[in-house]
């Protein structure tokens, strides 16, 4: 998930940083927000979003959100 890609290449840090975000267990509007922030700042293509997004979702158990 962390590998480069020819476009963007922040998988691994966006991995890390929506881990954090999500550690409490709770997906706020703010943090959202801060999340799609993220995904344009490091050019994160929307399935790879998705993909990291889910499975931070079940790792942490938090409910689903419904677009990237």
């Amino acid at each position: 998930m962390g590998a480069r890609t020819e476009r963007g290449g922040g998988g691994g840090a966006a991995k890390q940083a929506v881990d954090l975000v999500l550690a409490d267990g709770r997906l706020g509007s703010r943090e959202d927000t801060f999340i799609d922030q993220l995904q344009t700042a490091l050019q994160i293509e929307g399935d790879l979003a998705r993909k990291i997004l889910d499975v931070l979702l079940i790792k942490n158990r938090v409910s689903g959100r419904p677009d990237v």
